[in-house]
């Protein structure tokens, strides 16, 4: 039992990896109120923001009760004093409202420049970056993913019939990992109750 409850253990520690990427799964889904693309025009305890542009995926988290994508034309957005932005950066940000104000929902990110079409985010890793920045320019339409070796890629079919790949971000194995988590609780379970 032990060495089943091990293998179990040790199997699960390589799917870990995956859940990094579910804040970039509801940043992609709508899990917001609103997606912005913006400038910061001025920065005290909160970044004040014009808005150019939002993007809406074309897929929601919850498709039974997808939330109301606010369309705001300027948000003081609550951020930390130690924030990189300051006036005249480019910025898009994944909020929720909460009174007056916006909080960061999913991510906060650098972008070169305010049209979504040919921006560049700046993620925290180059992959995210290209991940996200596609997704952006691509209006939210891409929002399948797969992931495999670290790799991640969508096959799409072009309106010419043309099969090409794309990068996009990885969170399929999420139901993996919930399944892998409850088997090594069920077999961590049985193993004390036979220990007794």
């Amino acid at each position: 039992m032990k060495k089943i409850c091990f293998i179990v253990w040790f199997l699960f520690l390589f799917t870990l990896t995956v859940l990094a990427a579910d804040a970039e799964y509801r940043f992609t889904h709508n899990d917001h109120d609103t997606l912005i693309i913006g400038e910061v025009i001025g920065k005290t305890d909160r970044l004040e923001v014009h808005v150019f542009d939002y993007v809406v995926g074309e897929q929601d988290l919850n498709q039974e009760h997808p939330k109301k994508q606010l369309r705001p034309e300027e948000v003081w957005i609550e951020y930390a004093d130690e924030t990189p932005f300051k006036e005249g950066d480019y910025l898009i940000a994944s909020l929720n409202q909460k009174g007056d104000h916006f909080v960061v929902a999913w991510g906060i990110y650098k972008v070169d420049q305010p049209d979504k079409s040919t921006l560049s985010i700046e993620a925290y890793t180059p992959e995210v970056s290209e991940r996200l920045t596609k997704f952006v320019n691509h209006d939210g339409r891409d929002t399948a993913f797969d992931i495999s070796d670290h790799t991640a890629s969508k096959t799409h079919i072009q309106e010419g019939g043309d099969i090409y790949q794309k990068e996009s971000a990885g969170v399929s194995r999420m139901a993996l990992v919930a399944i892998g988590l409850f088997l090594f609780l069920l077999l961590f379970a049985g193993y004390k109750l036979v220990k007794k």
